[in-house]
């Protein structure tokens, strides 16, 4: 199936813009921040497809990374960046996530969370990074 990852990140962007909460905490959600993005924000980040359809119904499993983005110059620690993760595990594991209807006939299934964030500063000790990995079932219909 052609475009998979793009449907899910539409979906995904979808699910966390439409979330009020999440969006009192960041600035903005995006697929990549340009340098003058405001923090804290999130982006929607690197994918990966692997197809596990059979011979009656198509699927696959798709890993998709999510970076929240805080300043270490107003937020002293991790607290704020740990708030806007929860948020979006929260959201995620709560909320079925659903595609175009140009996406074929395909449902996502619930996002499971396989590693563990990661926790990355960056070499000036400015900007808190994590990064969540959902991992989601995407199943023919």
């Amino acid at each position: 199936m052609q475009g998979v990852m793009t449907s899910l990140q539409k979906a995904l962007y979808t699910e966390l813009t439409g979330d009020a909460t999440l969006m009192a905490l960041i600035r903005a959600v995006g697929d990549w921040p340009s340098p003058d993005t405001e923090l804290p924000h999130v982006t929607i980040g690197e994918d990966r497809q692997e197809e596990w359809s059979d011979k009656f119904k198509g699927g696959w499993e798709v890993e998709s990374m999510i970076h929240v983005w805080t300043s270490q110059v107003y937020n002293k620690g991790w607290k704020q960046a740990k708030e806007i993760a929860d948020r979006i595990i929260f959201i995620l594991f709560n909320n079925t996530l659903s595609l175009e209807a140009s996406s074929n006939h395909f449902s996502i299934g619930r996002a499971k969370m396989p590693d563990k964030p990661r926790y990355m500063d960056d070499p000036e000790e400015t900007i808190r990074r994590i990064i969540l990995t959902f991992t989601f079932h995407l199943k023919e219909t």
